[in-house]
């Protein structure tokens, strides 16, 4: 215990210029201990001085001088340390598993989310960020299940919504990409994707008119990008026709 109070003060003394120092980087290194069976958890509930910020470091496997980067410490050596805030840590690891998902990185990615949903399940963008590693991983199970936990924890959030119904038209579930992308609309008007996607998948499943009516709400939607306006209304009059040629048919067999 001595040990690693020690490095902690050796830390302290460090100012910010000198963080990412030899000096910083061999302490952290020495008091982040080995990979298997580290200590600083234990450490944490055993002791009220070993800072959260270095059990976070420890649990995601991150340099502690990192972590100390984000801890402010008081003025005497007798006073304790004030961790880093749940919104630092949360946002820090967050970026840390955008990173892995940009580079190619799913499963490491995947990991983090997974961490940081069990310590903070009310982070929507982390879970709706788990879900999509799930996806790239071709798990689709665990990213449908996810969003729907996350649905379940907030009805109103669009953005699940829109998600879920990416993942059930690419399984084939057309009912509940429908149900959820409708969903998506009522509870989060000022999200346009929901509208295109809706839109698109009624031109999937060949529902022509109500294709046309989803892009048209698409195109004078606030939010819309005008690039993907402009092709929109340039694909509007070849599905006016083939809606005309289907209807057409239609009547035609039923004579």
């Amino acid at each position: 215990m001595s040990r690693v109070l020690d490095q902690l003060k050796k830390l302290k003394r460090l100012n910010k210029s000198q963080i990412h120092s030899p000096e910083a980087l061999a302490t952290s290194e020495e008091l982040r201990g080995p990979r298997n069976g580290n200590p600083l958890l234990d450490l944490l509930w055993q002791h009220k001085k070993i800072i959260k910020a270095v059990a976070m470091a420890a649990v995601f496997g991150i340099s502690v001088s990192t972590m100390m980067q984000k801890v402010l410490f008081k003025a005497t050596e007798t006073e304790a340390l004030v961790p880093p805030s749940p919104y630092d840590i949360q946002m820090e690891n967050n970026d840390r598993a955008l990173r892995f998902y940009q580079q190619g990185q799913f499963q490491q990615a995947r990991d983090v989310w997974q961490k940081l949903s069990k310590l903070y399940p009310q982070n929507k963008e982390v879970r709706v960020n788990l879900a999509m590693s799930f996806k790239k991983l071709k798990q689709n199970k665990q990213a449908i299940e996810e969003l729907q936990r996350l649905i379940q924890l907030d009805p109103q959030y669009g953005v699940a919504y829109n998600n879920l119904a990416l993942l059930a038209a690419e399984e084939g579930n057309f009912l509940l990409a429908q149900n959820s992308l409708e969903a998506a609309i009522s509870h989060a008007p000022n999200l346009v994707e929901p509208l295109f996607n809706l839109a698109s998948l009624y031109e999937r499943i060949g529902s022509f008119q109500q294709s046309i009516l989803y892009y048209k709400k698409f195109v004078t939607h606030p939010n819309a990008e005008q690039q993907m306006v402009q092709t929109v209304k340039k694909r509007l009059p070849r599905l006016h026709s083939i809606a005309v040629l289907m209807a057409n048919k239609k009547e035609g067999g039923g004579r």
